[in-house]
């Protein structure tokens, strides 16, 4: 059976009253029930033109005489049943309008999630944020708009925009995240980005680097190892990252003092737990077998074994 007719089944059934409980959900999905009955309530409200049977007859002796003519009568509850129809096709029709192409995804402040688009690229929101795209062009011109935090894995293939009052960012393949809430803030991970603003010439971005633009278009640029945004999972991953970088960011981090005794030319990848020094030292002391000891409550001393 078809939808539309088992729709018109199930509206048949809804008019004598003998729909059971799981038809009424079936049918509430897909019908604004209480919009209907107004309507029908409006057309029980309705008075027929007045109608005189003989002089009617008369009328049409005259025009066929002929032809004999074939009249059926038309019940009320076939004309409710023609009226719901069309008061069904006619709210369908609505929402059709207005939900068909466009798709918003939202995530409430204070939540995470992750959205695959129709190409397969993944969009992460930090919450409150949401992205809008128009599903039936998507696949030719890969454009999207995000109000909030967002973070790209973009699949190769044509060009990816990400759209927003701020500014946009043409993509080709890569990872990157954007923050529109105050001004626009784009770093790249992998590949290549360009930002785009109505007050500044396109900037660049390569992995590692970064671009801070204020809505007066005065911007700054920034750079560092990390390899995915801190938000992700509350940690901060980094890639070849020297000593003296991860010493400012401890140091940063935990208000304490890092010595580096003696030339460590040993670079770290990986995660730091920005609220757990202790797990930190561990794992750089492992990773990198260096000699760390910590020196009274706020100094570390860091030294190639």
């Amino acid at each position: 059976m078809s939808n539309n007719t088992e729709h018109d089944d199930l509206l048949a059934k809804w008019l004598a009253g003998t729909l059971s409980d799981a038809e009424m959900e079936l049918l509430k999905e897909t019908t604004d029930l209480d919009e209907l009955s107004q309507t029908l309530n409006a057309i029980d409200q309705l008075e027929p033109p007045a109608f005189s049977p003989e002089a009617s007859w008369a009328s049409f002796e005259q025009k066929l005489s002929k032809e004999e003519a074939v009249v059926r009568s038309i019940s009320r509850r076939t004309y409710m049943l023609a009226a719901a129809a069309v008061a069904a096709v006619l709210i369908g029709l609505f929402f059709f309008m207005n939900t068909a192409s466009t798709v918003q995804f939202q995530v409430a402040a204070g939540d995470e999630a992750t959205y695959e688009l129709p190409d397969g690229s993944k969009v992460e929101l930090q919450g409150p944020s949401s992205i809008e795209f128009n599903e039936e062009d998507y696949l030719l011109s890969r454009q999207l708009s995000l109000n909030g935090v967002a973070y790209f894995d973009v699949i190769e293939g044509n060009e990816f925009i990400v759209d927003h009052p701020n500014g946009w960012v043409e993509v080709l393949g890569t990872t990157f995240d954007v923050d529109t809430r105050e001004g626009l803030k784009v770093f790249c991970y992998t590949g290549k980005v360009g930002v785009n603003t109505p007050q500044t010439d396109q900037i660049i971005l390569e992995k590692g680097n970064g671009v801070q633009i204020a809505t007066d278009g005065h911007f700054e640029l920034t750079t560092s190892k990390m390899i995915q945004p801190q938000w992700l999972d509350g940690l901060i991953h980094l890639s070849s990252a020297e000593m003296e970088e991860i010493g400012k960011m401890l140091e940063d981090l935990f208000n304490v003092e890092v010595e580096l005794v003696g030339e460590i030319s040993k670079v770290y990848h990986g995660p730091i737990d920005p609220v757990n020094l202790d797990q930190n030292l561990e794992m750089i002391k492992t990773t990198l077998e260096l000699e760390i000891n910590k020196i009274g409550t706020d100094t570390i001393r860091i030294s190639a074994k």
